[in-house]
């Protein structure tokens, strides 16, 4: 790929735009993060890890901590901190224990191939 320095105006105008894109949606899911790390305190346990018409919370908080935006994957894990000081049944527990290793792979893969792409070494990070 080509460096910022090798853009265009107009690229580097578009480049920025989408940049602003991206840390605006960013900024909104670290507020419904800050939101939901409430909920996990409170909601009841069998809505948040039951798995229904396509809707898993779990899932969506592992997929988040691949996001660097606006602290997104911190505010993920504080969410998994208020859900695992909850009383989990063993089957509950399990799922955050056993979920949680591929997940990390894939955050650490995807803050790798970030890393690279913006010229850092990736053993840096």
């Amino acid at each position: 790929g080509r460096t910022i320095a090798q853009m265009s105006s107009d690229e580097h105008v578009q480049y920025e735009q989408q940049i602003d894109i991206r840390d605006t949606a960013g900024g909104i899911v670290a507020d419904i993060l800050g939101t939901l790390e409430k909920f996990c305190q409170s909601m009841p346990l069998d809505w948040m890890f039951n798995v229904e018409h396509g809707i898993d919370f779990v899932a969506a908080l592992l997929h988040l901590l691949k996001e660097d935006v606006a602290n997104i994957q911190v505010l993920s894990v504080a969410c998994f901190q208020q859900l695992s000081m909850r009383k989990l049944d063993q089957n509950q527990w399990f799922r955050l224990v056993s979920s949680l290793p591929p997940a990390l792979f894939e955050a650490t893969n995807a803050a790798a191939q970030r890393a690279s792409e913006r010229g850092i070494d990736p053993n840096s990070i």
